[in-house]
């Protein structure tokens, strides 16, 4: 029952935003609705257009209507301008029933510009040419065209009316005009032309009304779109996370088992077994973590998190992680680094992303050759340094035709390329996203049947290595150590505790905030493992409850936050709420066991 009449109120909400009165001068006006759907012209922006043809219209007809009243009234005969007049109001007074009947609002603007334009510059001729009293009228299409037509509308239509002003002034001076100057309706000269100027002025004001209000409410509705469009984004992007928190949680625990498994003595049958469920899991992780980074950057989200880095040790780490797949198709992959070792400023984690996402696709696309990756710096006159990344490969290349978008989202060459390669066609394109967020620029150089050069180019500051307090990595120290793991996941709780006690560090294992607090208060503990996510009371709450105990032993316990996805929000609330360090799921145990000792050291030092 709530949810219909949630689906009421949003469709009573959308029927309302559609029905919005655009340049309607006075509360209550009829809007251009009643007569014809707005959702069958071709283009929203024809929408205020449309509304202002609507009221130009009218307007202009009871003004023609009543200029031509005052005139017969006064001359008391039917004259050709008469005529001419008559028969524009007709034109004119017919535009918003063709709007309605046929929605063509460019043929609609066109044919009431021109008609007002043409007539007036006729009844000129057949007056006192630019001394006639209607000249002024001649200014009112080029004030209309410009809310109507648009730009090269009005500006042909201020073309128009300058040559016609010249053939006025030609006319006059030439004596062709049958009058020196014009009455309207016998009025005295002054007063006719001031009522006509009158005229154009109401005129004027009324379609700038309308084209400002129009304006106004056209502005409302992109803010509106924009505001809905990023609310969706943001609900987008929370459900990825939501389900790639959900996906994971077990697979943190498959990934775990099998990195545990793959160090057991096994036969070379079952170590080739492990070492394919192995891959197929990382494919999958690879996956989600794709989709998640992606819905991260759209909503602005994907934060940075800068630390001194040796970028010559991480593109080797990283190349080395691809030895393996490149010998399997007998591809020479090498690393030519130039110049001298450097620490930069900068996250190594985005780095190697976009150093992974490029060997990763000369892998998968190149069937015989080699593969060079190669890292070159060089000193800016600022102190900064200057990296550039570059990974050659001997593959198909890229056609010229594709290399502009290449970068793009969900793109691949050709279908045939996605059956037999496979991939969601996302790594470059967040390779370009991360190469921005980092400052830096991306582009391919290729030549089809030869092969194709990615490139990565950024400026970083110069830094020097932390010098980080770390724990002894002798058996003793690790065996004095013990290590609470807060994780609602039996399976994680399992796979932490085996690779943990595999270190040698001493394990205890609950399953919520609650009941850490209890274990906190009840033995000694010297690093506590809190999951974000958890029944009766999560990890951040927990956290924030043990920085409030009174003890100082307990309140400056070490605690590692766990998660599979931390939105900026969330880390910031950590970060405030006192963690020690943050490690994603599923956990790369090299990182896992560097972090536990950084943590640990420097505990050890506050000690």
């Amino acid at each position: 029952m709530k949810g219909d009449t949630a689906d009421i109120s949003a469709r009573q909400m959308a029927s309302e935003r559609e029905n919005v009165t655009y340049g309607a001068p006075f509360p209550g006006a009829v809007t251009i609705e009643r007569f014809f759907r707005m959702d069958d012209l071709p283009s929203p922006d024809d929408r205020p257009i449309a509304h202002t043809l609507l009221v130009l219209s009218v307007v202009q007809a009871i003004l023609g209507f009543i200029a031509l009243a005052i005139d017969m009234a006064g001359e008391g005969f039917l004259v050709p301008q008469h005529i001419l007049c008559a028969l524009a109001i007709l034109v004119v007074s017919a535009i918003p029933a063709f709007v309605i009947r046929t929605g063509r609002i460019s043929t609609a603007a066109w044919v009431f510009n021109l008609t007002i334009s043409i007539v007036v510059f006729l009844l000129c001729l057949l007056s006192a040419g630019i001394m006639s009293a209607s000249a002024p009228i001649l200014l009112l299409p080029v004030i209309w065209s410009w809310s109507t037509l648009g730009k090269r509308g009005a500006l042909a239509i201020c073309v128009l009316t300058v040559l016609e002003m010249f053939a006025l002034i030609w006319w006059s001076i030439s004596g062709y005009a049958p009058h020196n100057v014009t009455e309207l309706g016998g009025l005295p000269p002054a007063v006719g032309l001031g009522l006509i100027l009158l005229l154009v002025a109401f005129s004027g004001t009324v379609s700038g009304y309308v084209g400002y209000r129009n304006n106004q409410i056209h502005k409302e509705h992109l803010i509106r779109a924009r505001d809905e469009a990023q609310k969706a984004n943001r609900a987008k992007a929370e459900f990825i996370a939501s389900i790639a928190h959900e996906v994971r949680t077990p697979l943190t625990g498959l990934m775990g088992m099998l990195e545990l498994l793959a160090r057991e003595n096994l036969q070379d049958s079952h170590q080739e077994m492990a070492g394919t469920a192995r891959s197929s899991a990382r494919n999958i992780l690879n996956l989600i973590n794709d989709l998640l980074d992606l819905s991260k950057i759209e909503v602005g989200e994907l934060r940075l998190l800068p630390e001194p880095t040796d970028v010559a040790a991480l593109v080797n780490e990283t190349a080395r992680e691809f030895k393996s797949a490149a010998e399997e198709k007998d591809l020479e992959l090498t690393v030519r680094i130039t110049g001298e070792p450097v620490w930069l400023l900068l996250d190594p984690l985005r780095l190697r992303q976009i150093v992974s996402n490029y060997i990763s696709n000369a892998v998968k696309f190149t069937e015989t050759g080699r593969i060079c990756v190669s890292l070159t710096t060089s000193d800016l006159a600022n102190g900064d340094v200057t990296l550039r990344l570059s990974v050659e490969d001997t593959g198909p290349g890229v056609p010229l035709s594709q290399r502009n978008m290449i970068f793009g989202r969900f793109t691949q060459i050709d279908s045939v390329q996605r059956a037999k390669y496979n991939g969601t066609g996302l790594g470059l394109a967040i390779v370009s996203d991360l190469a921005i967020l980092l400052g830096g620029k991306t582009w391919v150089e290729s030549e089809e049947t030869k092969g194709s050069v990615f490139f990565f180019e950024g400026q970083f500051k110069r830094t020097s290595p932390l010098d980080l307090p770390r724990l002894s990595s002798s058996d003793s120290d690790r065996a004095d150590a013990t290590i609470l793991i807060t994780d609602d996941s039996l399976g994680n709780q399992r796979v932490l505790s085996r690779y943990l006690q595999g270190l040698g560090y001493t394990t205890h294992a609950v399953e919520n905030g609650s009941d850490a607090m209890m274990a906190l208060l009840k033995q000694k503990i010297d690093l506590i493992f809190l999951d974000h996510f958890m029944p009766v009371k999560d990890g951040l709450q927990t956290l924030r409850d043990i920085r409030a105990l009174p003890d100082p032993d307990l309140k400056n316990v070490p605690v590692i936050a766990m998660s599979a996805d931390l939105p900026e929000a969330d880390m910031k609330h950590w970060v405030d709420a006192g963690v020690d360090g943050v490690i994603s799921k599923p956990i790369d145990f090299p990182a896992l066991d560097a972090t536990i000792q950084r943590v640990l050291g420097a505990g050890q030092r506050s000690r």
